[in-house]
């Protein structure tokens, strides 16, 4: 207990606590969380809803490892912030639970989902400089996997059983962790979203250019 609550008196929420630009960014990314797990929510109700579970599974064992590493971020940069952000482990452990069941795994995706837990030591290794510059790599590293998104989309001509939600909550998110970044200097969380912003907004752009038309029955 006594360990909470000195993680809890050292973070950067309760000393920059007030009514300032760093309070605020802080509530907006809490916010958008619980947006963002609604709609990562609602991506893994549509999967386990589907009969093929077509997903981009590269997309999701990523992110999946990523906010494991995240929790350990949030740790050591004694992130309130970070922690609650880190949460949505939870529902993207559930995607890939939801893939395996409706489908299984290939050689290549079991291949995918083991090695980018490889993320999870490398950050409890490295200092709390290193762990800024990794999570830079990590956030970076994941634009490949978000790129092929509206790629398919705009290769296949349809969207596939990617729930529009998802795209729209990262993208707003990317906005408050960028400010939130800002004000807390650090750098790592501020430069990575311009580049996410960007490819989150594709993703929006195609997916209503492709999706399918409600279709009416005529009396």
């Amino acid at each position: 207990m006594d360990a909470i609550v000195a993680f809890f008196l050292n973070s950067g929420e309760y000393r920059n606590w007030g009514w300032n630009v760093a309070t605020i960014g802080a509530c907006g990314a809490n916010l958008t969380t619980l947006v963002q797990l609604w709609g990562v929510c609602g991506q893994n109700q549509r999967v386990w809803k589907s009969e093929k579970a077509e997903v981009p599974l590269g997309l999701f064992a990523y992110f999946h490892a990523y906010f494991w590493a995240f929790t350990i971020y949030g740790i050591k940069m004694d992130s309130l912030t970070v922690l609650f952000n880190a949460t949505q482990v939870i529902p993207f452990f559930l995607i890939l639970l939801g893939v395996y069941v409706k489908r299984g795994f290939t050689l290549k995706e079991w291949g995918m989902v083991m090695g980018t837990l490889i993320m999870v030591p490398i950050m409890y290794s490295v200092g709390v400089e290193g762990s800024k510059v990794f999570l830079f790599v990590l956030l970076l590293g994941v634009l490949p996997f978000l790129v092929r998104q509206p790629i398919e989309i705009f290769r296949k001509k349809r969207t596939g059983d990617i729930d529009v939600r998802f795209p729209y909550t990262f993208l707003a998110a990317s906005v408050f962790w960028f400010v939130y970044g800002i004000k807390l200097h650090d750098w790592a969380i501020t430069l990575a979203q311009p580049p996410l912003f960007a490819v989150f907004l594709m993703t929006i752009l195609l997916y209503h250019k492709y999706r399918p038309m409600p279709t009416t029955n005529n009396a």
